[in-house]
């Protein structure tokens, strides 16, 4: 049996081993802790939740939405050209005049708007402010709206009145970072020519060595031209190669390929389950063609007018809540689609329109926010 002596060295080792034991756990801990502040202080700075490198140095609103790519869940209203009033070639005060109309948008519950042009028509004197960046951009950046700008191909780089219609989009995006959620080259403007796909290539191409940003650039065409895109029998084309080779370069090279879907003629416009089957169908017959690369820039029912189709003896009327029934059919899809940005058609009346076409009046009743 160890004596006394003994005993108080074997305490005093295992007192010491203890001791070190303490300190070695204390300095793991301190490190560790180092550590992972270090590790957060290099990521938390550089984050950007929009991962959108910004033009220049003045960072965009928050008021702003997310970036309208693959993934957003986002629904959209159509504004129309001819809303801008003008007397002969006089402008009136435009910024007023939109602002109101965003204001209108953004308190009926959506957060995006897509205008068919990028400016202000030089046919009326009422060019780009640059000190602005563009009207639209400029009022849907003070409203808290994001804004895909429409972009006529055909006056790209500059229109027939020699104003510069790249430079005022170029300072659309540079001058209201983060409001320009997308640009849309060309409108229902192809019909089969495979010339006027290569002039939006054209133009798609210019824009990406010029705009430092991720925008999506696109197009916007009838869906009946894309659906015979990979099938000769189906759609508009019935078949022309050159009309299929035309949308195949378009889908190969842009970002997104944007089809204008209607249930036209209406053949059920008093028949709601008829309207969701006519166009939900065609918005499904598209989903396997274009896959991600999928926007609906246009889609909607009148909420007024009617009449006889020329190939239907049926005499068809809508009404408000016909309008209301069917754009929540499209809501209910798009609850499931979110990947698919919508745009409906569109957020006022157009009085200015012709009163028949193909024996409907109906083009001037597609505004979904009432005046």
């Amino acid at each position: 049996m160890p004596d006394e002596s003994t005993i108080k060295q074997i305490v005093l080792i295992v007192l010491i081993i203890i001791f070190l034991i303490a300190i070695s756990i204390g300095i793991y801990y301190i490190v560790s802790n180092t550590n992972d502040s270090s590790t957060n202080s290099n990521i938390s700075p550089s984050t950007n939740s929009n991962n959108i490198p910004s033009t220049n140095s003045n960072t965009s609103s928050s008021t702003n939405p997310s970036p309208i790519i693959s993934g957003s869940s986002m629904i959209g209203l159509c504004y129309a050209y001819d809303r801008t009033k003008y007397t002969g070639n006089k402008c009136i005060d435009f910024e007023k005049l939109i602002g109101d109309d965003f204001r209108k948008i953004k308190a009926a519950g959506y957060n995006y708007v897509k205008t068919y042009w990028g400016y202000f028509g030089g046919e009326y004197g009422c060019l780009c402010d640059y000190s602005k960046g563009g009207m639209y951009a400029k009022v849907a950046n003070d409203t808290g709206l994001g804004v895909v700008l429409g972009l006529n191909p055909s006056i790209y780089p500059k229109d027939q009145w020699g104003f510069d219609v790249r430079n005022c989009i170029l300072e659309s995006i540079s001058k209201n970072p983060g409001a320009v959620r997308g640009i849309i080259v060309g409108n229902e403007n192809v019909n089969g020519d495979i010339n006027v796909a290569r002039k939006i290539i054209e133009v798609y191409n210019d824009l990406k060595t010029r705009i430092s940003t991720n925008i999506p650039i696109g197009t916007a065409q009838q869906n009946g031209f894309w659906v015979c895109m990979n099938n000769p029998t189906k759609g508009f084309c019935k078949c022309n190669t050159d009309c299929q080779a035309a949308y195949k370069l378009l889908y190969n090279t842009l970002d997104f390929c944007g089809a204008n879907i209607y249930a036209y003629p209406f053949p059920g416009s008093n028949n709601k389950e008829l309207n969701k089957k006519t166009l939900i169908d065609q918005f499904n017959e598209l989903l396997p063609i274009l896959g991600k690369k999928l926007w609906i820039t246009e889609t909607g029912i009148p909420h007024s007018g009617g009449g006889k189709t020329l190939s239907s003896s049926v005499s068809v009327t809508f009404t408000r809540d016909i309008q209301a029934d069917l754009i929540g059919r499209i809501m209910e899809w798009h609850n499931v689609n979110k990947d698919v940005p919508i745009f409906l058609f569109e957020a006022f009346d157009e009085p200015s329109k012709p009163d028949n076409v193909q024996g409907l009046v109906v083009e001037k009743y597609f505004g979904i926010i009432g005046e």
